[in-house]
């Protein structure tokens, strides 16, 4: 207590879907392999097929084949193709990236049907970070909001799930996003009011060690803006060295604050910044481009506070629900918009526990899919590039969904 003030096309060649390709290791059916060299060439082959025109390889960044589409032509007589690396690294898929290629093979017939093979995906090979490097797990959790609450997922029944789920992680820093919901007011002196947030409820539930950077309102009179992004820290590991707040468009009743804060390793005296964010949830409805534009402002606002950051020397760590993913429309334009500006996505490790599972549950098992929203990014130096551990928390915790979002949690070096 405060006081405040896709195409599914019948198949001619059939393949089964497969986990992705380890480097020099084909997978797959035997009518179609896809192989990950060491050096990012991905090698496609199938079996030949009768009345064949030719055939068509297809790389794309979504399972199905609707953006980011690459299309090679190949003659009848081949049954192997190699997609160089040099067009295999798209905006969407790069050793930095963790992301997937989609890979279909279509056989155009003489007579003018066309068979499609299932996709394949194939992530590219991920940097290895330094072995002597400082080690940093880091974790960013959408707990869902309580001022709407849904019958069997209340703020009640999951507040202590929220809680274990972020003590399990072991993470030393937690970006928290939605944990703004105001859970009461009690007033106890004229105008004056003692409100009781969300984010108090998780400081409360989680290991006395960790503490909220801040626990203060970010705007009393300015619209009123997000209250629920946060940054939790393990007092025990980390020293609050500064922090801050930032808000990275108009600020309005639908703007979220960006909470920054810098902190120093107890055990190794390293200096690193953390940056907690949740960007615009609202949709674009038709052609309108709206609300992805604002996310792409809001992005680079917090592209350009972590540039002033990281001219310190210290490493850069940005968490939080960036609200886009392989299907938003145009693009995933925000993620790009990192990997452009130098960032490195924590996903990218070939330490992958959970892959191929989207982030944002809906309170339910988690999809197959490579959509995330969820994101861990590190932006730094470069002898620091690379992750050591990503994991997607898929489960449930004490037989109750914890909230709509999985915890995402990661080591990276620092």
């Amino acid at each position: 207590m405060r006081t405040v003030i896709a195409i599914c096309v019948a198949a001619v060649l059939a393949v089964s879907v497969v986990q992705p390709a380890s480097a020099a290791t084909a997978t797959g059916h035997k009518h179609v392999t896809v192989t990950l060299t060491a050096s990012d060439h991905i090698i496609v082959k199938w079996r030949a097929t009768s009345a064949i025109k030719y055939y068509k390889v297809r790389t794309s960044s979504t399972p199905d084949m609707s953006q980011d589409i690459k299309t090679y032509k190949v003659s009848k007589s081949k049954t192997r193709f190699v997609v160089d690396a040099s067009t295999s690294r798209y905006a969407y898929a790069s050793p930095a990236s963790g992301n997937y290629v989609f890979v279909r093979v279509y056989a155009i017939k003489l007579n003018g049907k066309v068979g499609v093979s299932p996709y394949h995906r194939v992530r590219l090979n991920p940097e290895i970070p330094n072995p002597t490097a400082h080690r940093l797990t880091v974790a960013t959790f959408n707990v869902r909001t309580a001022d709407t609450e849904i019958p069997g997922h209340t703020w009640a029944s999951r507040k202590e799930a929220v809680a274990d789920r972020i003590d399990r992680s072991g993470a030393q820093v937690v970006a928290l996003q939605e944990a703004g919901a105001n859970l009461g007011k009690m007033i106890w002196a004229p105008g004056v009011y003692d409100i009781r947030w969300q984010f108090e409820d998780v400081d409360n539930a989680v290991d006395p060690k960790y503490a909220l950077v801040s626990d203060a309102e970010y705007s009393l009179d300015a619209g009123g803006g997000k209250e629920g992004t946060r940054i939790l820290y393990d007092t025990t590991a980390l020293t609050l060295v500064e922090s801050g707040v930032f808000a990275p468009s108009e600020v309005n009743k639908y703007m979220r604050w960006v909470p920054w804060a810098k902190f120093q390793s107890i055990a190794t005296g390293e200096m690193f910044f953390f940056i907690s964010a949740h960007l615009d949830n609202r949709k674009d409805s038709g052609t309108k481009t709206t609300f992805y534009d604002l996310r792409l402002k809001q992005i680079l606002s917090v592209v350009d506070h972590a540039r002033r950051f990281r001219a310190t020397g210290a490493q850069v760590i940005l968490a939080g629900d960036l609200n886009s993913n392989i299907y938003s429309v145009p693009d995933n334009g925000v993620a790009r918009k990192l990997l452009a500006a130098g960032f490195y996505d924590a996903y990218a490790t070939r330490d992958l526990i959970n892959p191929f599972r989207v982030t944002y549950n809906g309170f339910e098992s988690s999809k197959k899919s490579a959509s995330r929203t969820d994101y861990i990014m590190v932006f730094g130096r470069s002898d620091l590039r690379g992750s050591f551990r990503y994991k997607n928390w898929i489960d449930k915790q004490n037989d109750i969904w914890p909230s709509d979002h999985n915890l995402q949690s990661a080591v990276v070096p620092f």
